[in-house]
């Protein structure tokens, strides 16, 4: 009997650590995909959808190169 409730112990140990490994690679796939799928959703236009050559997106870039100016038309400091 003694015999029976070592190699429990053990099977219990190696399912214990075999849940965590799979959870940890659950974990780790969850997170590369979030990463993956971050930068696809990059690629689109947030107010058309369309991607980011939409005349919004380059008319937004256009005004984010252009220095600023005042009303006259001077540079800001």
């Amino acid at each position: 009997m003694h015999l029976v409730g070592v190699l429990v112990v053990i099977v219990r140990r190696l399912l214990t650590m075999s849940l965590a490994m799979a959870a940890l690679g659950a974990a780790l796939l969850g997170w590369v995909a979030g990463m993956w799928t971050f930068k696809r959703s990059q690629r689109w236009c947030p107010s058309c959808g369309d991607t980011l050559d939409c005349l919004t997106c380059r008319d937004a870039r256009h005004r984010a190169s252009k220095p600023a100016t005042d009303a006259n038309g001077g540079a800001l400091a």
